[in-house]
């Protein structure tokens, strides 16, 4: 089966949506993201994740992966997940890449209180539990030229969208009567891409990872309405970010900390 959000637990640096980047990372970094509207942080603290988890009803899974995978006696872990259930039992799954996509490993038998200490011990200790009698299934990886966008314009979130949609939301904030539209992924893998302001006044935010698998965030501003429609075009038909000059400002460390 394909699955949405199988690239978060895949080593990144296979995307082709990336950004770019001049140093390679020293030690391994941590991301935490949810599959809701809410932006991935790379600035992850047992804090963060205790706040994750204890609001897991709202956020519905929330993600810990890892840029560079950590060995175990299982193979190369490249990530945890926990899922809201409509039973109460959250689901705890362990994720493990290999060449046809990932294998996972999945419990139903931990409360928050023991899966808040399983991903702390996985930020602090690269330490994952035992994992030996806990169900095993094989995932395929989605690929991301399959993997459909959602827009997002001020509260409203829609699926199965059109560029022409996008286009239609644009000509919305350039009018007055929308003051931002995002699109991403369900999955977040290719990142995302924000517009805000007026017409004549745009703000353009883009998220996603460069190609060693660390998120990085830029954004500029520019008058002209061309550019943006240029910008939106080819990530929406090519998932492809625009060229980063010396316009565009590396806010990756202030965005981490919203």
């Amino acid at each position: 089966m394909f699955l949405s959000f199988i690239s978060r637990i895949f080593r990144i640096k296979r995307n082709s949506s990336i950004l770019p980047s001049e140093e390679m990372p020293t030690q391994k970094q941590f991301i935490l993201s949810f599959s809701t509207n809410k932006e991935p942080t790379s600035n992850v603290s047992k804090e963060k994740i205790r706040e994750a988890l204890n609001h897991l009803a709202q956020y519905g899974e929330v993600w810990l992966s890892v840029s560079i995978n950590i060995p175990t006696s299982y193979g190369d872990c490249s990530g945890m997940s926990c899922k809201h259930t409509d039973n109460g039992n959250p689901q705890m799954a362990v994720y493990f890449p290999n060449s046809e996509g990932v294998t996972r490993y999945i419990n139903v038998n931990y409360d928050i209180d023991t899966i808040c200490t399983v991903f702390c011990n996985f930020l602090e200790k690269y330490e994952i539990p035992d994992i030996s009698r806990w169900k095993q299934d094989e995932l395929t990886r989605c690929e991301p030229s399959r993997e459909p966008f959602y827009l997002y314009t001020d509260d409203d979130e829609f699926h199965n969208i059109e560029y022409n949609d996008v286009i239609a939301t644009l000509e919305n904030i350039e009018a007055g009567i929308s003051t931002s539209l995002l699109l991403r992924t369900p999955s977040g893998q290719t990142g995302y891409m924000e517009v805000k302001g007026a017409k004549n006044d745009y703000t353009v935010e883009i998220g996603g990872y460069n190609r060693h698998g660390i998120w990085v965030t830029y954004y500029t501003r520019t008058c002209y309405s061309g550019s943006v429609r240029h910008w939106l075009s080819n990530y929406f038909h090519q998932k492809q970010f625009p060229r980063i000059t010396d316009e565009w400002i590396d806010i990756t460390e202030e965005s981490s900390q919203r």
